[in-house]
């Protein structure tokens, strides 16, 4: 995780959050925008907790051939060391786990408007 990686996601959360906005907001309503607020901070939250697991639970392995660490479990057939995480959590894991947080997010500040 670096700050541009992570400054890089929250405007990606806003640009998402004001397309959803500009395509179905009713505009008379302002708590549309609240809405919209949720979309990004629940993206955000999203993309961090994304970044968190992959560096944090996600299998990563040593391919001693090329001397470097890769999320690959296997190369050439080769069964490769697991040097860090859980072996049985993949990036798909991770990328499960990153959006369920993000819809339980955005699903729990929807009942604060709702």
């Amino acid at each position: 995780m670096t700050w541009l990686g992570t400054a890089s996601s929250l405007v990606g959360s806003i640009m998402i959050a004001m397309a959803w906005y500009a395509t179905f907001a009713d505009y008379s309503d302002p708590s549309w925008l609240f809405l919209a607020s949720i979309v990004a901070v629940a993206g955000a939250i999203g993309s961090v907790a994304d970044s968190y697991l992959g560096a944090t639970v996600q299998g990563h392995y040593y391919d001693p051939e090329r001397k470097q660490i890769t999320e690959h479990e296997t190369r050439d057939g080769v069964k490769l060391e697991l040097c860090r995480g859980i072996r049985w959590i993949d990036n798909d894991v991770v990328n499960f786990l990153s959006n369920a947080i993000a819809v339980l997010v955005g699903s729990g500040f929807s009942l604060i408007v709702l």
